[in-house]
């Protein structure tokens, strides 16, 4: 699917991605750049050098729905020289993906530094 995308030229994305394992800690931010909210945990499905995307359980559809666009504060660990190294990063919700049993995955771009 992927190379009939790209032989299409429909693939948006310039970074390469790769699986990941392990958590990732979101807080929203508010229209002031501020945390907002309690963080949550989730699993980290995938990562990119412009971003991730991570799977969490969310109840209500309309809640993940309001995610779009929005800015978040993310802390999460990247393998480094065979250790584990902790980053932050900001970024905005760029798309939700429902899955069964009220599990989704979002996307997020990183902020360019």
């Amino acid at each position: 699917m992927q190379e009939l995308l790209h032989k299409k030229s429909l693939d948006r994305r310039t970074q390469s991605r790769h699986d990941a394992d392990g958590t990732v800690v979101a807080q929203l931010l508010d229209v002031s750049g501020n945390l907002a909210g309690r963080a949550v945990k989730a699993d980290l499905a995938n990562i990119s050098n412009g971003g991730l995307s991570f799977t969490m359980h969310i109840p209500k559809p309309e809640t993940a729905r309001l995610l779009l666009g929005r800015k978040m504060n993310l802390q999460f660990m990247v393998p480094a020289h065979g250790d584990q190294q902790k980053m932050g990063k900001m970024g905005m919700v760029v798309g939700v993906r429902s899955h069964p049993f009220d599990e989704y995955t979002i996307h997020v771009k990183f902020e360019k530094a």
